[in-house]
């Protein structure tokens, strides 16, 4: 999950960087949650994760909230 994380904010660093999202900083620009707030122990042992990214881009959006979810693939029979 850390590193998932890691590579999520490097990546919007490098939109921050080249003025593809607002915010002074790269904290008020974007937030990545990958962690045992948003990932329960019940989920991480049943294999699930739970990425939540918000960004802020260009006028006229504010906040822009995405979340991605893995769930283990069920192999057929």
């Amino acid at each position: 999950r850390r590193d998932l994380a890691t590579t999520i904010r490097s990546f919007l660093y490098s939109l921050w960087s080249q003025g593809m999202l607002d915010g002074a900083t790269h904290n008020e620009a974007y937030n990545v949650k990958c962690d045992g707030e948003n990932n329960s122990d019940i989920d991480v042992r049943n294999g699930m994760l739970t990425v939540d990214v918000m960004f802020r881009p260009p006028f006229p959006a504010e906040f822009v909230r995405i979340r991605f979810r893995q769930t283990p693939m069920e192999v057929p029979e």
